[in-house]
């Protein structure tokens, strides 16, 4: 049995979220409640309950905002903007704390 060294098991955490979609596992926390539509009552309520949520997985996000009629492009583009201006923000799920900083490819030893 071969063990990965750090570096090269970060290496592959990054291609799992980057290329395989593993960011959608991960969980968030809202920051700012106005970086997302909540033009309706229904949006509004979905919103106000996720926000209030320790965390959530984006597909919740994404289910809950489709599930009051936005299109699923919209919502998408939404979702992706807010996580831009860090408005959602990706925990560590070991603490549930925000991840404290961004990786860097410099940071690859």
């Amino acid at each position: 049995m071969k063990v990965l060294d750090n570096g090269t098991m970060t290496q592959f955490d990054i291609l799992f979220d980057e290329v395989l979609d593993g960011s959608l596992i991960h969980k968030y926390r809202i920051q700012d409640v106005k970086g997302l539509p909540r033009k309706t009552k229904c949006l509004e309520k979905e919103i106000g309950e996720i926000a209030q949520s320790e965390a959530f997985t984006l597909e919740e996000l994404v289910s809950r905002m489709t599930g009051c009629g936005l299109e699923e492009s919209y919502v998408y583009l939404s979702i992706w903007e807010a996580l831009e201006k860090k408005q959602i923000q990706m925990l560590d799920l070991k603490r549930f704390e925000p991840v404290s900083k961004e990786f860097e490819p410099d940071d690859i030893e």
